[in-house]
């Protein structure tokens, strides 16, 4: 919002009313209202303008928090560039940031809440919006009471609604204790390539679920990890509604999503939803290179006709596998993965299963569902320490007749 020309000599000390609530537009504004001339001896205004109720004096690049006192909602018809990262804007219990402009970008920014233990009501993209986060944090939502009856519409840190922003190296951690609240949700009709898009991002201490996609949406989830979850880390729900897990590469390394510790568990696809790891929304599947290890509740599971694909449908091709699937549920036998309903499945071929017993996969289905992991790896492709880079995915007959890994190397497809 400052335009870098001495810039400890700029502040802010106006206050507008609320019918000029604008946000920074092309990052260069440094005044508000028709008193700029007060401060800085003409009027400010123009494509950079930024009009914002500010009560306190501001010098300009200190680390200083807003107080928001009222829901924020950015005007439509305007394209923003907030790169403020010493700035956070702290909402008031009824406060929330309503997104509908078709290029809203921040980056390095803070959104909490004024009264962390009252929290706020969080981030909402509505139909038809855009825009490029890089390096935000969004905290302090607060949700309906747990245990309550009140409905609250504003349930989740950020909710997604026929939109379609990025999110890169963004955290939405710490809802309020006692309440809640999802990390991210995404509803309403979104096409293959619009699809939301959640890379090397972390979704944090979530007191509803992780990630959730509904009805026709469809989500793409680029590395990152989502952990510490009272819920499900990922559920998706709908007969269209889709998720994809896929790995992200830094020009060194390649890094697949981590579902870690979540009490509800790692991935649950219901109402004919599908899960696809290795693949995202406009790209044909390769290896998923997903870490879903030690949760309370299982680690995949299918119900009400959905699909997860989380290994290949045969040995071959590569499609959707090496995957680390291990440590879920574990006083369950099929903690790992369980398919239940007519039509629900998971596809679980070449995996990782912490073992190389099949006995002990902890894998199973009921009630007309089924769990294809009659091929798995034999080692572990996403090793914190250690991975290998090139697992071989044997069968258990293979394994039974070779009796040793270098002989299973050398007849293993993979």
């Amino acid at each position: 919002m400052w335009n870098g020309i001495a810039p400890n000599a700029r502040w802010i000390d106006e206050t507008v009313p609320d019918g000029d609530w604008v946000l920074p537009y092309q990052g260069d504004v440094v005044c508000a209202g028709n008193r700029c001339g007060s401060q800085f001896g003409s009027d400010s205004r123009g494509s950079g303008l930024f009009l914002m109720p500010v009560d306190t004096v501001v010098v300009a690049r200190q680390p200083f928090t807003k107080r928001i006192g009222r829901a924020l909602s950015p005007r439509s018809d305007l394209a923003f560039n907030w790169t403020d990262s010493w700035l956070r804007l702290a909402f008031n219990p009824d406060g929330r940031l309503g997104v509908s402009s078709p290029s809203f970008d921040v980056t390095g920014m803070t959104f909490t809440a004024s009264n962390p233990a009252a929290g706020w009501h969080g981030v909402q993209f509505n139909p038809g919006s855009f825009g490029v986060w890089n390096g935000v944090t969004v905290e302090r939502v607060a949700g309906e009471p747990i245990g309550g009856t009140t409905a609250d519409l504003y349930v989740a840190t950020v909710t997604v609604t026929g939109a379609s922003p990025t999110f890169t190296n963004v955290i939405l951690r710490s809802p309020v204790v006692g309440t809640s609240v999802t990390g991210l949700a995404v509803y309403g009709a979104a096409s293959h390539t619009t699809a939301p898009v959640l890379t090397t991002s972390s979704i944090l201490g979530m007191t509803a679920q992780g990630a959730t996609v509904n009805g026709t949406a469809r989500l793409n989830v680029r590395s990152g990890i989502i952990s510490g979850t009272t819920g499900v880390a990922l559920t998706t729900s709908g007969s269209t509604a889709q998720a994809f897990l896929v790995p992200f590469s830094d020009g060194t390394n390649t890094f697949g999503p981590i579902l870690t510790n979540n009490m509800g568990g790692g991935v649950f696809a219901a109402a004919g939803s599908d899960v696809r790891f290795g693949a995202n929304a406009s790209a044909s599947p390769g290896f998923g290179l997903t870490s879903i290890r030690n949760n309370s509740g299982r680690g995949i599971r299918a119900s009400g006709g959905s699909s997860v694909y989380a290994g290949s449908g045969t040995v071959a091709g590569g499609a959707y596998q090496r995957n680390a699937i291990f440590g879920n549920a574990t006083s369950l036998a099929t903690g790992n993965s369980f398919a239940t309903g007519t039509n629900s499945r998971v596809y679980a071929r070449c995996n990782w299963w912490g073992t190389t017993v099949p006995s002990d996969f902890r894998v199973g289905a009921a009630s007309g569902g089924f769990v294809d992991a009659s091929y798995f790896l034999l080692s572990n492709p996403v090793d914190v320490t250690n991975p290998d880079p090139n697992p071989v995915c044997a069968s258990e007959s293979l394994k039974h007749s070779t009796g040793d890994q270098s002989a299973m190397r050398a007849g293993a497809a993979h």
